[in-house]
Formats: C-alpha cells, sequence, structure tokens
C-alpha cells in the first residue's frame, strides 16, 4: 500500500485532524488509516470510504475487529499515523460495513460511546441504499472503480460534455472579429489618404462603363 500521509499523534495534533485530513483526500476513493499507541503495543487500522464513512477496523495484536477495533484505535492519544492508499489490494478484515459518518466521530472525540448505536446513520433508507449501491461496503478492492465511488462525487471530469471540459470559445472568436475590424478600418483608412483621388477616378469610371448616369 503506498503511504499518503504520516506523522504523529499528539495531545496538540490529536487523531480528530488524523481523521478530518482521511475525510479531506477527496480524490482517494479508499483510504486506510494505520494507527500506533506510544504507550501500549496498540496497532491495528482503520477502513475509510469515499464520503467520510468509517467502514471498520482491526487490532493487530488480538485481530479484533469492528466497532471496538475502531474505538480502541480512535482513542489513541499520543502515537504515530499513516494513511494508506490500498489501491487494488483486498483488505476485507479491516471492513465490517460499519458506515459510521467520520464527523460523528470526530464531535464524540476524544471518548467514544461504548456502542455504535449512538454513531450509526438514523436513516434506515439512506443506509440500505449505500450498501445496495456499494458493494466495497465489504471493500473489495481489486476493481479500478468501485460501485460505492460511483455514489460519492467524482474527483474527476470524466463527461466529455460536462461544462468542466467544454472551453467557451464566444469570448476569444469576439476579439478575434475586432481584429479584423480593427485591421480593415486601419487599411481603409491608409488606401483612402494616399489612393483616395485615383481611387475615386476609377470608381467613377467603372460606374460609367456600366452605363449609370451620374
Amino acid at each position: 500500500m503506498d503511504v499518503i500521509v504520516e506523522g504523529k499523534i499528539t495531545p496538540e495534533e490529536g487523531i480528530d485532524e488524523v481523521i478530518q485530513t482521511v475525510i479531506d483526500l477527496k480524490a482517494v476513493q479508499h483510504a486506510i488509516l494505520r494507527v500506533t499507541c506510544a504507550d501500549s503495543d496498540l496497532q491495528g487500522r482503520v477502513a475509510f470510504s469515499q464520503g467520510g464513512y468509517i467502514l471498520g477496523g482491526q487490532v493487530a495484536e488480538s485481530g479484533e475487529t469492528g466497532y471496538a477495533a475502531v474505538k480502541k484505535l480512535l482513542e489513541v492519544r499520543k502515537g504515530n499515523y499513516a494513511i494508506l492508499d490500498p489501491g487494488r489490494t483486498y483488505v476485507p478484515e479491516v471492513n465490517q460495513s460499519l458506515w459510521i459518518k467520520g464527523e460523528k466521530v470526530i464531535d464524540r472525540l476524544p471518548h467514544l460511546p461504548e456502542t455504535v448505536d449512538d454513531l450509526l446513520d438514523h436513516n434506515p433508507e439512506s443506509l440500505a441504499q449505500k450498501v445496495e449501491n456499494s458493494p466495497i461496503g465489504r471493500i473489495d478492492i481489486k476493481t479500478d472503480r468501485s460501485e460505492d465511488a460511483m455514489s460519492a462525487p467524482a474527483t474527476t471530469v470524466e463527461d466529455v460534455k460536462s461544462k468542466a471540459r467544454q472551453l467557451d470559445l464566444s469570448g476569444a472568436k469576439t476579439v478575434q472579429q475586432l481584429g479584423i475590424y480593427a485591421v480593415a478600418a486601419v487599411v481603409g483608412t491608409y488606401i483612402a489618404i494616399n489612393y483616395g483621388s485615383d481611387l475615386y477616378f476609377y470608381i467613377i469610371k467603372f460606374l460609367t462603363d456600366m452605363g449609370v448616369s451620374l
């Protein structure tokens, strides 16, 4: 897995700022937060989905998973962290489809509730839709683009008809037209000043030859 960001967890720069950093990584579809506690042997990983949802976690030493693991890891006050991009790596052990909104966790830190109920989305229809549209809820990251990312805001423009990819040339055309008019005016003025009398003679002769009575 590629390391995106790493650093230290301190009382001054706590885990809440680390979680916010993960949430703000819009270009990463799925991120893994690795946490190591400086005061114990506690170490583990927490899985995030695009949109700021925490999917689950696992404590390395005990193999504990689920909300209990997430709670222990995100209550670390002093240690190290690394935010990883799993790419296509298959990591089902760190995901239990919890779908906890990261902002709710930040609001409850430094002490998270004993049960996950207070952190869950209270709109069951919304949660069901996320799970239905997101097989990545089982964090199968072997594909290039998960269905979870389909329901999340796109980080790149894919629609060729998108306004973001259409160059508005109306302004450029206007400037181009003004330039042509300006050049024509300069040329016309030059001809009128230097060849005005000759030009008048040829015009009169042409009209006379055409039978126009002047």
